[in-house]
């Protein structure tokens, strides 16, 4: 964590320096350094502070600034260490919202509950699911071999996975999307396949 905000305070500092030859940095320097005072003055970051996080860098979207690389490796720090918060910085048409990324335990809880939402899910490794419902779940910037065999997928999205090598066999693929996805190696034998849509994906096609 202290690696991130480390780094963080290196761009900082980086912004402070050009805005001394080009007001076009003056913007990233006074904002960036408003989202490290954040992060600095927490040792357990809060939806408050998440939220005035996500002003600023909205705010930006509405400010002429140099908006080069180092302000997207300036947003990209601070998605890592949201990250740690399990949120996650998602943009759409340069505005940014703040996402609950929730694990596999409480997604399930939820559903048995009968609690009826879109959950967001980001994981890594090897995944078993095998016969497990895992409809209206949106799979974000994932990188795993899963198991999907049985599975109900039903209006499921995926969205910038490596699902490398990953098996939907005989799982229920209904109203579902992949969006930018590595499907390298994966199966998709006795898949129910209705509406099922690859878009920008590479090694694809079931």
């Amino acid at each position: 964590m202290e690696d991130i905000i480390n780094n963080i305070d290196s761009v900082v500092k980086y912004f402070a320096e050009c805005s001394k030859n080009n007001d076009s940095f003056i913007p990233e320097y006074e904002n960036s350094n408003k989202i490290l005072k954040i992060l600095r003055n927490t040792t357990n970051i809060t939806k408050h502070e998440l939220t005035s996080i996500i002003e600023i860098l909205n705010n930006m979207s509405m400010i002429n600034h140099y908006n080069g690389s180092g302000w997207h490796e300036f947003t990209i720090l601070v998605n890592s260490l949201i990250r740690k918060y399990s949120y996650e910085l998602e943009w759409e048409n340069d505005l940014v919202r703040l996402i609950k990324i929730d694990s596999v335990e409480q997604i399930m809880e939820k559903k048995m509950k009968g609690i009826k939402s879109f959950y967001y899910l980001r994981l890594e490794d090897e995944q078993n699911f095998e016969k497990k419902d895992l409809s209206d779940l949106i799979f974000l910037n994932s990188n795993f071999t899963g198991r999907f065999k049985k599975c109900n997928l039903t209006n499921t999205y995926f969205y910038k996975c490596d699902l490398t090598n990953s098996d939907f066999s005989e799982a229920i693929l209904v109203n579902v999307t992949m969006r930018n996805c590595i499907l390298k190696g994966v199966k998709f034998q006795d898949a129910n396949l209705t509406n099922f849509k690859t878009q920008f994906c590479v090694e694809c096609c079931p």
